[in-house]
């Protein structure tokens, strides 16, 4: 029986996107799925390249642009064809409107999008973010499953860019535990953040990008901080 092909496309990332797209390629099955890679140049060409996964490089960039988009889309849709694949999967939103409309063209015979991040909290104007919702809504006509990596955002985007409830699913990123589960010297650590040994230390791990939260965050710490021993 011959592989699924499955085309993943996905715009210059790093942390979570990144270690989400990895992720399912270390570790699918690949006796079913042959994976192939569409992204920018840079580090993570290089890694999925280790994994001896066939990359195929695209100048796609995370804003909008016309002709190099154009170009990606052209790209796209002779691989499509060339590779038969299968199953496109794009992950974000860039991505996904110029890897949806290439598989449309290329009549693509399952087309996947995974939301890793709302739109809706980037510093962008409101009619930017009107399009970007009405672009949504029309290729989610063309989509057969969108993926969101929480809840919440799935939510959002059923009530923001009025998709279809069955149309949109959540999977949670699975996480590896075995980077994290390792000894380390509390007090050093705390030292050396110029942080006190002893008391209550509350903290927040992430990117700082607008859509983590962070100032939300720093409001709740400082809210409770005088009510709090010590």
């Amino acid at each position: 029986m011959s592989k699924i092909k499955v085309l993943h496309v996905i715009r210059p990332a790093r942390g979570g996107m990144k270690n989400h797209l990895l992720s399912l390629l270390s570790l699918g099955d690949k006796n079913l799925f042959e994976p192939l890679v569409a992204c920018p140049p840079g580090d993570m060409t290089r890694e999925i390249t280790e994994l001896g996964i066939k990359v195929v490089r695209i100048p796609l960039a995370g804003e909008l642009s016309p002709r190099s988009d154009w170009h990606v889309l052209r790209i796209l849709v002779n691989t499509l064809v060339a590779e038969k694949i299968t199953i496109m999967h794009a992950h974000s939103s860039k991505a996904g409107l110029v890897a949806r409309l290439a598989a449309k063209i290329a009549r693509t015979p399952i087309i996947f999008m995974t939301a890793h991040n709302s739109i809706f909290y980037e510093f962008w104007p409101p009619w930017k973010k009107s399009a970007f919702a009405f672009g949504e809504r029309i290729l989610g006509r063309y989509t057969h499953r969108i993926f969101t990596v929480s809840e919440a955002l799935r939510q959002e985007l059923l009530l923001k860019e009025r998709l279809k409830p069955d149309l949109v699913v959540t999977i949670h990123n699975g996480i590896d535990p075995n980077p994290f589960q390792r000894e380390f010297d509390r007090r050093g650590t705390l030292r050396s953040l110029g942080l006190p040994h002893f008391g209550q230390l509350v903290g927040t791990i992430a990117r700082l990008a607008p859509q983590k939260g962070i100032s939300y965050f720093l409001q709740a710490a400082s809210i409770l901080h005088p009510g709090l021993p010590g």
